[in-house]
C-alpha cells in the first residue's frame, strides 16, 4: 500500500470495508465515520475514492495475481460474461462509445466490461470500447489464462454468436461446443444435406 502515497489509507479502508461491511460508496463514506482510526482521521469523498481508483489501475495485473495465487481457486470450469455500463451526459473517453447495450439504452455511450470468475470468485477483468461486441473479447482473455494464470487446457462452451464464421479461427485454437446458425459457413452445406436421424454430420461434429 505504501506506493499508493496520500491514497494509502483509503485504499486500506476500502478493503475492509469490502470484508466488514461490504455496500455502495455511499454507504462506505457512512462506514468510515462508524470505526476508530489509527491514524489521523483522513476526509475521505467521493473524490477521493474514485482518484484512489486511478492509482489502483496501474497495479490490476498484480492485484488480480496475487488473488489468485493466495486463494487458489478451483479452474476445472471458468466462467467469463460481459455486461455494459452506460454513461449519462457525454464523457469524452475513448473507451465510451456508442453500442449494444444490454440495458436497451440505444441513446447513450458505454463501456464493455468483462469478468472471468473461477469457483465462485472473480480472477480477472478487463474494459473494452462501448462498441465492441463479444465475439471479439474472448482472444485476450484466453491469452491472459493461459499465461498469467497458467490454464492449459482450455474447452470453450459458448452460445451463438461465437458460432459464426468470422469467430471459428478463434474457436479453432481451442476445444469447443457452441451453436451454429444453419444458414452460417462452413457449416451450411453440411447441415442443409443431413438427416440428421444418428445425429452425426462430420468428425469432430455431432448435433
Amino acid at each position: 500500500l505504501s506506493v499508493l502515497g496520500k491514497y494509502r489509507e483509503t485504499v486500506f479502508l476500502m478493503i475492509a470495508s469490502r470484508i466488514i461491511h461490504p455496500g455502495s460508496d455511499i454507504s462506505l463514506r457512512r462506514f468510515f465515520r462508524t470505526i476508530y482510526y489509527p491514524w489521523d482521521s483522513p476526509r475521505i469523498g467521493k473524490d477521493e475514492l474514485y482518484r484512489s481508483l486511478d492509482c489502483l489501475i496501474g497495479f490490476k495485473d498484480r492485484i488480480e495475481t496475487g488473488i489468485f495465487n493466495a486463494l487458489k481457486p478451483d479452474t476445472s470450469a471458468v466462467h467469463y460474461d460481459l455486461t455494459s455500463s452506460y454513461f449519462e451526459g457525454r464523457e469524452d473517453n475513448d473507451l465510451v462509445l456508442f453500442g449494444y447495450s444490454r440495458d436497451k439504452k440505444r441513446e447513450k455511450e458505454q463501456i464493455v466490461i468483462g469478468l472471468v470468475m473461477a469457483d465462485g470468485i472473480p480472477i480477472h477483468h478487463e474494459v473494452w470500447p462501448g462498441n465492441t461486441v463479444d465475439p471479439k473479447t474472448p482472444e485476450s482473455t484466453i491469452s491472459v489464462l493461459k499465461e498469467r494464470f497458467h490454464i492449459k487446457n482450455v474447452i470453450i462452451i459458448a452460445d451463438r454468436a461465437f458460432g459464426r464464421s468470422k469467430s471459428l479461427d478463434l474457436l479453432d485454437q481451442n476445444l469447443y461446443i457452441t451453436a451454429v446458425y444453419r444458414w452460417d459457413q462452413p457449416y451450411r452445406n453440411i447441415l442443409m444435406n443431413t438427416d440428421f436421424t444418428d445425429g452425426h454430420v462430420m468428425d469432430d461434429l455431432i448435433v
